[in-house]
This record gives structure tokens, sequence and C-alpha cells, in this order.
């Protein structure tokens, strides 16, 4: 997962002749150390020399050597901007328990994925009443209680996904793809069905086979349509037509007014307890 989501930023040969570079830089500098304290102790006081002279000398070698240094350490400005910048990135992306089954809420811009893993989980998300709000991933934690006991899941938003090809897709759009092809046990498809959608019948469904393309193979997907409090029904009609032999059960929900989200809930439950 952090693997591949790092080579978004910084390819994997790129990554390895940096890193090659800093320690060859390394070696050459613990050379030059040894080098030169073997220089400065070698200095000896001699009776023809005084000692500010013997210290003259020695404070010499030190400056001359802390140069030489300097120089190699400046040499891999480049490199070590890289890989601060790659630190800076990486420690932004949230923490992941391969243990735990993970469910990734993936579908087009505006279609509810943040506000419904909000409701569903623990995850501070970011909401607002506009598109294209979130820009990173963001992980919560369900706790599905079955009697006496309880086991919890992770559940991840993603920034919305456009129709168009990849070399055209944003950073954000590669970390939902990633999420989706890395760490996904379970996707919970979110299409926008209402009159407010940024994007057509045509455009969401070539977004959803694009996440079946990139999802695994055998794995479950939920698939539903959100914001049917504010339903656009020919958008709907369309999408529940052309994905009919794709998808044996589409639930129709309302994040917003809490529709249908206890059969979404039931639904999760009932797949994820197979994995």
């Amino acid at each position: 997962f952090y693997s591949s989501i790092m080579e978004l930023w910084l390819a994997r040969d790129d990554y390895k002749k940096i890193l090659a570079k800093i320690h060859g830089a390394s070696k050459l500098i613990q050379r030059m150390l040894k080098d030169y304290v073997l220089k400065i102790r070698s200095v000896r006081k001699l009776e023809s020399i005084s000692v500010k002279e013997v210290l003259d000398r020695i404070d010499r070698l030190r400056k001359e050597a802390y140069g030489r240094i300097s120089s190699v350490i400046k040499s891999l400005n480049s490199e070590l901007h890289k890989l601060a910048d790659i630190t800076r990135r990486m420690k932004k992306l949230p923490d992941y328990n391969p243990d735990l089954p993970t469910i990734v809420v993936a579908g087009p811009p505006n279609s509810g994925k943040s506000s419904l893993v909000k409701k569903l989980s623990n995850a501070k998300v970011e909401i607002a009443a506009y598109p294209f709000t979130t820009k990173n991933i963001t992980f919560g934690h369900i706790e599905l209680r079955e009697g006496i006991t309880a086991r919890k899941i992770q559940i991840v938003d993603t920034p919305g996904l456009f129709d168009r090809p990849l070399e055209e897709r944003k950073e954000p759009e590669l970390l939902a793809l990633k999420a989706i092809q890395t760490i996904a046990d379970i996707i919970v498809f979110l299409f926008d069905g209402s009159i407010e959608a940024v994007m057509e019948s045509t455009e969401q469904i070539n977004v959803f086979k694009v996440v079946q393309k990139v999802f695994k193979e055998n794995r479950p997907m939920i698939i539903a349509i959100n914001k049917v409090d504010v339903i656009d029904e020919s958008l709907v009609f369309d999408i529940l037509k052309r994905i009919s032999h794709e998808a044996n059960e589409v639930l129709k929900i309302s994040v917003k007014t809490g529709y249908n989200i206890d059969e979404l809930l039931k639904k999760i439950k009932m797949v994820s307890g197979s994995i």
C-alpha cells in the first residue's frame, strides 16, 4: 500500500539511485573522517615548534575536513530534498492496519462518500457543500456487534474519480485507485442519483467500470445509489438499467436522511464476516 503510493511521487528506480548515492557519500565521509583523525593525531609538538603553531595546524586540518565534508553533503542537495519531500507526503497518509478487513468507499465526485464514512465510523473527514472536497484518503473504524461480541473493520474515504484516461488523472484520483487496488477487501461504490449530480449516468458508469477493473477479483462489491432524497428519477433509471446485468442488488440510500443506511450496514456486516 505505502510502497505503491510512494511511487506516485518518486519512481522506485529513482528512489534506489538516491539511496545508493547517499550511501556512497556516507562511505566517502567516513573515509575522510578517518583520514583526518589520523592526520590530526600525527601532529606532534617538536622543540622547534610552538604550542600555538601545533594548535594552528590542528585547526587548519579540522577546517579542511569540515570543508570537504560540507562539499560532499552539498552535492546531495537535490537527493536530500527529494527524500524530505517524500517523508513529508508519506507522514500525511493514515495508518493502515493489514490485520483488519478494509472497506474502501469509491465513486464519482460529490456522491457522498465522505458523509457516508463519517456516518458509519469515527473518521474525521472534511465535508463541504461543494464537490471535490476530498484530496486525500482517510481511515475510520466501524465496530460491528454480534450479540455480546464485537469486531472491528476499517473503512476508507477516497477522493472522487472522474471519467478520464489514467494519464490525465490527478494525484487525488491516483491515491483512490491505489487504495482500491492494494488494500480493499470490500468496495462500497456510491453512485450520485441526485438532481445535483456533477456527472451524467454514462460518466458515472464509466467510473464504476474503472473501479471494477482495478479491484481484486472475487472480492465483494456493494453498490448503492445515494441522495435519493433529492432523486433524479431518469438518472437513476438509466444507471439501474445499464448495470442490471452486473449487479444483483443495488441499494437506494440517503446518507443525509439516514434512509436505508441500516440496510447498507447489514450488507457490510454480512460480506465482511466472510473475509
